[in-house]
């Protein structure tokens, strides 16, 4: 669906308007691979515009495994300084694509802050670090995700607004969608005709990987726009 919302008439009953539709894939969408431990290669990655470009963007990163935590426990905090926030977590990211976080409140109203330590002094300061939030009603989830996250330390807090019984319990998925063992060759400079499939590489590297399954992303797109295609990658280790 594509809708357009006029903001400002200017005492008119209608204002004339052109515009155009076009289409923009990638094949594989989403990718998938299973590869040995230690193994270098790469997958090929079809993108198709149905409008002509000025030039192409792709990057890619990963790979990680995201992070599941049970059973954390929370307290009741003050409810009106979310400085109080009795679970914080500590994450440093580098080259990440996305830095996603879903906490699983339960029937408790717990809230979810981040910051980021733009000073580089490892003390998070509530005043001029926090950088998002989410505060949703009791029982229902709180979730936050960042695309391109600037490289550094960043806090997660989980802030107890009214916990019953205090304390309770609660679940918390992070991924960090970083690393440097994807990568995109194969890039053409220049514009790019309206139809004209373009077969880039996506590469990877998996040495100092142990088996598991780990996660990437590949984000592609006009050169004004690089990220308005999102492609997951799933990677097998074995």
């Amino acid at each position: 669906m594509l809708a357009v919302h006029n903001v400002r008439y200017d005492d008119a009953f209608a204002e004339p308007m052109t515009g155009r539709v076009g289409t923009f894939t990638v094949t594989p969408s989403p990718i998938s691979m299973t590869a040995p431990a230690g193994s270098s290669g790469s997958v090929p990655v079809t993108v198709l515009s149905t409008f002509g470009l000025a030039g192409l963007s792709a990057m890619a990163f990963g790979a990680s495994e995201p992070q599941h935590l049970t059973g954390q426990t929370i307290f009741q905090d003050d409810p009106g300084d979310p400085s109080t926030s009795s679970w914080v977590g500590e994450y440093n990211i580098a080259h990440a694509g996305i830095f996603d976080i879903f906490l699983h409140v339960g029937s408790n109203d717990l809230d979810l802050y981040i910051l980021y330590d733009s000073n580089n002094d490892g003390v998070p300061d509530w005043d001029t670090e926090r950088i998002a939030s989410s505060t949703a009603s009791a029982g229902i989830d709180e979730h936050i995700q960042f695309v391109l996250p600037q490289d550094g330390r960043y806090w997660v807090a989980v802030h107890g607004w009214a916990v019953t019984p205090s304390p309770s319990f609660f679940d918390i998925d992070t991924t960090m969608v970083d690393g440097f063992n994807l990568s995109i060759s194969g890039v053409p400079t220049g514009p790019i005709l309206a139809g004209t499939p373009v077969t880039l590489n996506l590469d990877y590297n998996l040495a100092g990987l142990a088996p598991g399954t780990y996660l990437g992303v590949v984000f592609t797109g006009p050169q004004e726009a690089p990220t308005s295609v999102q492609v997951s990658v799933e990677i097998v280790v074995t």
